[in-house]
């Protein structure tokens, strides 16, 4: 890194580690740093990285792969399993199987494999692609010897669905601050790590209502949430109203665009997983409350989280719908 550009990230360093800082900051650093990070295929930094350098639309990266899987996931049950169509792999057969074979080996389910079969992922991977001849948009299986677990590995890869998120606030806070030591920053540990969180809530409202173009006949979005989103209570005999379990945390869902037997449906899956509290790190202009009166007279309310809205941090560091 050059000396005039590690001055200016020191300075957003010492903002962090201040409590000083925004959204603004936290895109910045990203930036800065995003030419040091490996890039890996599994990198979540890079991957975060790239929303700030692409933040228009992104086709490439972690995400689009999560968005694509869930795609080709769907439209092989459709064309294939609620068909009951069977697929002839000694004969030629749609590419995309094959490509959403390998892409199921990035979900978090594909590590129970190792165990399964004996072998790990990444000779699991080798002997899928070295099973399988490609011609064009055609894949099929070769003839001869093909090892043993490849047969069964196939099975499993074409009849899971994992909407598990793909990564995690504790991901990316293990490869930053690895990358801040590799570039050799001044850094107190402690007190960056202290401002995780909210550098965190940064990263989601980066992610936010981005745009998502994964190969589908339309893109897909990603949508900050919690889950549950909304939670019931009760008006007790005090007066009181005492609600029944918490709200999930903070995290970004997928909304995957698919043509399901001829129909236009979303399907909802985990991208990004945190441990922020929505009763910390959302304004209170963001609950909803809602008052049901049963047969009996009792009156039942509803609290949800509604975060539908184009959001901002306020200088209290809650979201807040822009505007209010």
């Amino acid at each position: 890194m050059k000396a005039g550009e590690k001055v200016k990230t020191q300075k957003i360093i010492q903002k962090v580690e201040q409590g000083s800082f925004d959204e603004n900051d936290v895109d910045n650093i990203l930036m800065k740093l995003r030419d040091y990070a490996q890039r890996r295929r599994d990198s979540v930094f890079v991957e975060i990285a790239d929303f700030v350098a692409h933040s228009k639309t992104r086709n490439r990266g972690i995400s689009v792969d999560v968005m694509k899987t869930m795609y080709l996931n769907v439209k092989f049950l459709s064309e294939y399993k609620f068909k009951g169509r069977l697929l002839d792999m000694s004969s030629p057969f749609p590419r995309w199987i094959f490509d959403f074979m390998k892409l199921q080996l990035d979900r978090p389910f594909a590590i129970d494999l190792e165990g399964e079969f004996g072998v790990k992922l990444s000779k699991l991977r080798t002997d899928l692609c070295q099973a399988f001849t490609i011609n064009g948009d055609d894949a099929k299986l070769k003839s001869g010897r093909i090892p043993s677990h490849v047969y069964p590995a196939v099975t499993r890869l074409l009849s899971f669905i994992d909407g598990r998120a793909a990564y995690s606030q504790d991901a990316l806070k293990t490869e930053f601050m690895r990358i801040l030591r590799e570039c050799n920053m001044q850094l107190n540990g402690d007190l960056f790590e202290e401002q995780f969180d909210r550098i965190t809530l940064c990263v989601l409202l980066l992610i936010h209502n981005a745009n998502v173009e994964y190969g589908g006949y339309r893109h897909g979005i990603c949508k900050m949430y919690a889950k549950p989103q909304s939670i019931w209570g009760y008006v007790d005999p005090r007066g009181s109203v005492v609600y029944e379990g918490d709200f999930g945390c903070l995290g970004i869902s997928a909304e995957t665009a698919v043509n399901f037997g001829g129909q236009d449906r979303v399907f909802i899956h985990g991208l990004m997983e945190s441990n922020l509290d929505p009763k910390d790190y959302c304004d209170p202009s963001l609950f909803l409350q809602e008052v049901y009166k049963s047969e009996d007279h009792q009156v039942k309310l509803n609290l949800k989280l509604d975060l539908s809205h184009e959001l901002m941090i306020n200088a209290d560091f809650r979201l807040v719908p822009i505007g209010s």
